[in-house]
């Protein structure tokens, strides 16, 4: 099962702050460490690429924040709080699961729900006969029903789907902080 989307506004619902960096947090559980270091690469390479070639007018720093950022200082109390925090701050979100959804995701992902401001990607990595967890399924269905949810359904970890989907979200983000001025949409799509 696949889902495609196509948003007629614009992908950041916030504003980049004035030295145009635009914070995006990545949230899932360990098991997906090596798309998380691949989007972070990503994510590396776009902004060095229009660090070195884009134009100065329409200059951007693209800040990946998760947990990784914060292992080395643990709260007291309620350790995802922090992640909570950096989550419902951010300008725009995006959520990867794969074989189940932790409670940590879980927990940023309903946070991310009552923030209307952050831009909310969710993209599962499933497995070809993977039917989903009880948690795989309720998340699944709010982002049918949310109208600003932006949902895909790739192939597993690490496949080519997969990858395509965090080019995606990089690539939104990017055409809408480039688009002319006289633009009034960005056309966006998943398949």
């Amino acid at each position: 099962m696949t889902s495609g989307f196509e948003t007629t506004t614009k992908f950041l619902q916030r504003s980049p702050d004035r030295q145009q960096v635009v914070r995006v947090f990545l949230s899932s559980g360990a098991d997906l460490n090596p798309q998380r270091e691949l989007f972070r690469g990503m994510v590396d390479a776009t902004n060095k690429q229009f660090r070195d070639w884009g134009s100065r007018s329409r200059s951007f720093v693209i800040l990946v924040e998760d947990w990784e950022g914060h292992a080395a200082s643990r709260t007291p109390g309620h350790v995802n709080k922090m992640f909570v925090d950096d989550a419902t701050d951010s300008h725009a979100a995006l959520v990867m699961f794969a074989n189940d959804i932790g409670p940590g995701t879980q927990e940023e992902f309903q946070a991310l729900l009552k923030m209307p401001e952050v831009q909310l990607s969710v993209v599962w990595m499933k497995e070809s006969r993977q039917r989903g967890t009880a948690r795989i399924k309720q998340v699944l269905e709010l982002c049918r029903k949310g109208d600003r949810l932006l949902y895909e359904i790739t192939g597993p970890p690490g496949s080519n789907g997969s990858v395509v989907a965090l080019l995606k979200f990089i690539q939104a983000i990017v055409a809408d902080l480039t688009k002319d001025e006289t633009r009034e949409e960005v056309l966006y799509e998943l398949r």
